[in-house]
């Protein structure tokens, strides 16, 4: 099973089958965990570096209005995350989002989630990336 863990006022935490790709489809990691950065401050994009730290993000390990969608069901089902130029990064594969004690808060096999710390619904992004300056680059 694929697992995405909202960290409060941190990273996202990925367990699984996990595929990260660019919008133009190059791979830039496989593996079975990865931190990813979602407020958008990393140096190290999308991975975290720890920058949260001292941009003082400040995020819940909860949800906002449950975006994901589909099954989830299919317990051996590649995780493929697609980062999306200037916007969220899109997830296909069946997942499941937990928060810090492990509880599934959501689960679905397709979502867009922010990467640039803006959203007012994280971790789903609600476009608040097409008005913030500056842009969120891969």
């Amino acid at each position: 099973m694929n697992i995405i863990t909202l960290t409060e006022n941190g990273p996202l935490g990925l367990t699984g089958n996990i595929t990260i790709v660019t919008a133009d489809g190059a791979e830039i990691f496989s593996g079975d965990s990865a931190w990813l950065c979602r407020c958008g401050q990393s140096q190290s994009k999308p991975f975290c570096d720890g920058s949260h730290k001292s941009a003082m993000f400040e995020c819940a390990s909860a949800i906002g209005e449950n975006k994901m969608k589909g099954d989830a069901s299919v317990a051996d089902a590649a995780l493929k995350l697609t980062l999306m130029n200037n916007g969220p990064i899109l997830l296909s594969g069946a997942t499941e989002i937990r928060d810090t004690e492990g509880k599934t808060i959501a689960a679905g096999d397709s979502a867009a989630l922010c990467r640039c710390g803006r959203s007012a619904n994280k971790p789903f992004c609600d476009g608040a990336h097409k008005v913030s300056v500056p842009p969120v680059a891969v």
